[in-house]
């Protein structure tokens, strides 16, 4: 009779047989004590595509029976990884991006961590090793339309450290017992928005997301590799799957805006679209706040005149009628200030640009 396996390693993969290839060639090598424990879950965004076939051999080839294949027929998004939770046929789960190395022996800790803990309820990440530095989590500052940035605490720095909470931290890597993994809304779509939104799914059920310095972990990001990224990421699909994380867990829109406004004209009615979406799945709770729609409308009033909104960027020449495009974006700021609050970021931003702007005027005179 066959021991059943403890840890399923699951991975999503879109075009990328590099990335599996030396994912899993890295762990058959560098972790081999732990082979007998796991199995290899792999979800194939683009099976029929170039490199769709490579990987199915090498998988047959070289990992054998340790693994499962699955050609996912849905179109590609960076949710699909987080199927691996519901597939998977052992009690704990090790989610993955296709293209992440370990450090060695953290996997085999990482099992001893369940063993002392089986019924966890906890998600559990590390440090992502970079650059020769480490980052523990994610900040609280929104930064390229993501709602946090690589931040460190000095608890990370010893693999040898207790564990620690975090608020969140990139996706590339993450854990959990397969039960405790919370039900993910079924309308993302495309890339981004699930950080910071699953860690709060598992604090709204009594769990916590903790650093285990000793799960250490290696990404390559693609913005360095000569064959770019295939797959679609759409600032538009990256803005409607942070509305519907705001929205499920009651979040304040504002950032949003902030970030995502001067990128995409028509928010309010992907906002309005998002809303009556999440309605058709069962949420009535969730409402077409008028607030929301009124700080659209300023804002794109704010936007409208292109010349002007170049002159502000320093992009166009210095434009007529001066005066009164300032008067009106500084009560256009002022308004949305008022729903804002004078903290918020697209308050700071505009004053700042006027504030320059203004500088410059003088200095021409």
């Amino acid at each position: 009779m066959t021991e059943r396996k403890k840890l399923t390693i699951g991975m999503a993969t879109f075009d990328d047989y590099d990335g599996i290839f030396f994912s899993i060639k890295a762990i058959q090598l560098y972790h081999p004590e732990i082979l007998k424990d796991i199995e290899f879950l792999i979800l194939d965004n683009n099976p029929a595509g170039k490199h769709g076939e490579a990987v199915r051999r090498f998988l047959r080839e070289e990992v054998r029976e340790n693994y499962k294949y699955v050609p996912m027929r849905e179109v590609a998004t960076s949710f699909t990884k987080y199927k691996v939770f519901e597939i998977a046929n052992t009690p704990y789960v090790l989610c993955m991006d296709c293209h992440v190395l370990f450090e060695k022996g953290s996997l085999k800790k990482l099992l001893n961590y369940y063993e002392k803990n089986p019924k966890t309820n906890d998600l559990l990440q590390g440090p992502l090793i970079h650059n020769k530095t480490y980052f523990t989590h994610w900040s609280d500052e929104w930064f390229n339309k993501q709602c946090g940035t690589w931040a460190k605490d000095k608890r990370g720095e010893n693999p040898n450290s207790k564990p620690f909470e975090i608020i969140a931290q990139g996706m590339g890597m993450l854990s959990c017992r397969k039960e405790a993994f919370p039900k993910i809304n079924p309308l993302f779509k495309g890339f981004g928005g699930e950080e910071k939104y699953i860690q709060e799914k598992f604090r709204r059920k009594g769990g916590k997301t903790l650093c285990l310095p000793f799960l250490r972990w290696h990404h390559r990001f693609d913005d360095k590799k000569p064959n770019k990224i295939t797959y679609p990421i759409q600032t538009r699909f990256r803005l409607r799957n942070n509305l519907i994380t705001h929205l499920e867990l009651g979040w304040d829109l504002g950032p949003l805006y902030d970030n995502f406004f001067l990128d995409v004209k028509d928010f309010n009615q992907i906002y309005i679209n998002t809303v009556k979406e999440l309605r058709a799945i069962g949420r009535k709770d969730i409402k077409v706040e008028p607030k929301y729609i009124q700080i659209g409308k300023n804002m794109a009033r704010l936007n409208k005149n292109e010349n002007y909104n170049q002159n502000i960027h320093g992009k166009g020449k210095h434009i007529k009628n001066k005066s009164r495009y300032m008067e009106y974006t500084i009560n256009t700021i002022w308004k949305i200030s008022a729903i804002l609050k004078k903290n918020s970021r697209t308050y700071r931003k505009f004053v700042k640009l006027i504030k320059n702007d203004n500088s410059q005027t003088k200095n021409r005179k």
